[in-house]
């Protein structure tokens, strides 16, 4: 079945590692309830994973997220819908599934402007808000008249969108954005892309590695850890800070008017 999956379906290692998981999970059970059958399910239970390379995780620049964000037309309800759509996303790093359960009663744009989203496993987390996405929020919400139980971001009939809705208005707004910033072109980008770009310019930004976890809902840092790895610039400043085995130390030497000041105190 593994190798069917690999070679006439075509699936990734990843996903064949998954469907072995789920089969292993089936071989315990069957160990435990059916004894007559262990040897066979420890037979199963002793196919290994197999490992695979994990490419580095992609975004956008601060110039380039700048020019998907306007791309959507401001003059039609679907671009100005759209706009919003692409500031959430930026704003709070959600997930597709996360945008399209928010609903109007989510956004707190009083006090300290926040939004709460439904994330895996019935979890919720608030993301505060920055004043150009309530700028974008209120002045939606005005012009639409939204009732507190309808979605934020609907479809035309006024319904929640779908996840292929969705993908399909980032890709409208990527080809337009390429035009602008042709550094873009030939690069895949989807509406999990931005959610890598929120959280590699917190990270440069400097915020702390822990937020940035609670930020977009992981459940351990150890998945935030990867950001790490794609940022270049935070290398280059860990290797400005060590010094090359070949390197000479010098030992400083104080000027001698520098050394008279410090006699005269």
């Amino acid at each position: 079945f593994l190798d069917y999956l690999e070679e006439e379906r075509h699936n990734s290692i990843r996903t064949r590692n998954a469907r072995l998981a789920a089969i292993h999970s089936f071989s315990r059970y069957v160990a435990l309830q059916c004894p007559p059958a262990l040897l066979q399910a420890q037979q199963i239970l002793a196919i290994p994973t197999k490992r695979f390379e994990k490419p580095l995780l992609g975004f956008l620049s601060v110039g380039e997220i700048q020019a998907l964000l306007v791309a959507p037309s401001a003059d039609t309800w679907f671009g100005q819908r759209d706009r919003l759509m692409l500031t959430i996303l930026y704003n709070t790093g959600a997930r597709v599934s996360e945008l399209i359960g928010i609903r109007v009663a989510d956004v707190n744009s009083e006090g300290a402007p926040s939004i709460r989203l439904h994330g895996k496993g019935r979890k919720q987390r608030t993301i505060p808000l920055w004043k150009e996405t309530v700028v974008h929020v209120r002045r939606w919400q005005q012009q639409q008249n939204l009732r507190q139980d309808q979605p934020l971001v609907p479809n035309r009939h006024g319904r929640p969108m779908t996840r292929a809705n969705v993908s399909e208005r980032v890709a409208l707004a990527v080809t337009t954005a390429k035009i602008l910033c042709p550094q873009m072109r030939g690069r895949h980008i989807t509406p999990h892309s931005i959610r890598h770009t929120t959280a590699m310019h917190l990270l440069q930004g400097g915020v702390d590695i822990t937020v940035i976890a609670l930020w977009l809902g992981h459940e351990s840092t150890t998945t935030t850890h990867g950001y790490i790895e794609m940022d270049l610039a935070m290398k280059e400043r860990a290797l400005a800070a060590i010094r090359s085995p070949r390197t000479k130390r010098t030992r400083y030497h104080p000027s001698g008017a520098l050394l008279t000041f410090l006699d005269g105190l």
